[in-house]
């Protein structure tokens, strides 16, 4: 006779590994960079969350640990029910009812609940009971982890714990069918590559050519160099002496501005400012930071022989 807690118990433990099996798909399915923006919004729960995605080894062992533990129990329970109820027989009997049992009711079903777009509500419920039992196991986990481990790079294989957040080519895929899907313009694609491109491009592959630089002599009137500045809508004008190979300086329409009343008397040399040179052979990447540092907005580039 089978007593009516042994049903009761083997639902609680179907149960259970149907929650493990949603807590794996909705845990490590969830985009980090979403669970940053959670954390940031202040989302309940989201911050025990990225906790537990910081050692992903860690939380699958013990999510694996803990459905492996329940399974090998519906197993057990159900067979001894099944042996109680048909005999003998009832071992293929147990066998093919719990095979349908725990792939309906704990791997399909809350597997493909989570997938279908209700991760993320549901890692943020499952969080805090995964959090304890890593706890309560944590001795396990850690013997466990760290035997993977080293059978993985027995094999040749690599752990990985340290990978990156999200790589520059997950990124531009993103970008990629972000345009194909219309979500994203073309212009703004490019943008978003290009940024990417400047660490390795140089300066020279990014600057003004000399030949379409508009600048003015250092002996010009501030008067003239107004109109220029009207006429160009620049807002910085490089200063040369006798040719353009000889940059002084750099005058700030602002500076125009602020002496306005002494336009027909002074020069422009007077209220030029000091050139920020940088070879040709610059980065950009470094460039920016260092104009950022140095709150300036125009830089005169040199080739290999300083001019």
């Amino acid at each position: 006779m089978v007593a009516a807690w042994e049903w009761g118990l083997l639902m609680i433990l179907l149960l259970l590994s149907a929650f493990f099996s949603g807590s794996e798909t909705s845990l490590m399915s969830l985009n980090r960079l979403r669970v940053r923006h959670l954390v940031e919004t202040g989302v309940p729960g989201a911050k025990l969350v990225e906790r537990l995605l910081a050692h992903p080894n860690r939380l699958l062992s013990t999510i694996l640990v803990g459905n492996n533990i329940v399974n090998i129990s519906v197993s057990a329970l159900g067979t001894s029910i099944a042996l109680r109820i048909f005999g003998q027989a009832g071992i293929g009997i147990a066998i093919a009812i719990l095979t349908v049992l725990v792939l309906i009711v704990g791997e399909i079903t809350p597997k493909t609940y989570a997938a279908a777009n209700n991760g993320e509500r549901l890692a943020l419920r499952v969080a805090r009971p995964i959090s304890w039992l890593q706890t309560v196991l944590s001795p396990v986990i850690k013997l466990l982890a760290a035997t993977a481990s080293f059978i993985i790079r027995l094999l040749g294989g690599k752990t990985n714990p340290d990978r990156a957040l999200i790589t520059e080519e997950e990124i531009r895929t993103m970008v990629n069918l972000g345009e194909g899907q219309g979500a994203i313009e073309p212009q703004e694609r490019e943008m978003i590559t290009s940024v990417f491109e400047l660490n390795d491009t140089l300066v020279r592959e990014v600057m003004v050519p000399r030949i379409d630089v508009v600048a003015v002599s250092v002996d010009t009137g501030l008067n003239k160099a107004w109109e220029i500045v009207v006429k160009t809508g620049h807002s910085r004008l490089p200063v040369y002496q006798h040719s353009l190979d000889r940059i002084v300086g750099i005058l700030y329409a602002k500076d125009l501005m602020k002496d306005w009343h002494n336009l027909e008397k002074n020069s422009t040399r007077n209220i030029m400012r000091e050139p920020f040179f940088v070879p040709e052979t610059k980065r950009v990447s470094e460039l920016l930071r260092e104009l950022r540092r140095e709150r300036i907005h125009i830089a005169v580039v040199l080739d290999e022989y300083g001019g």
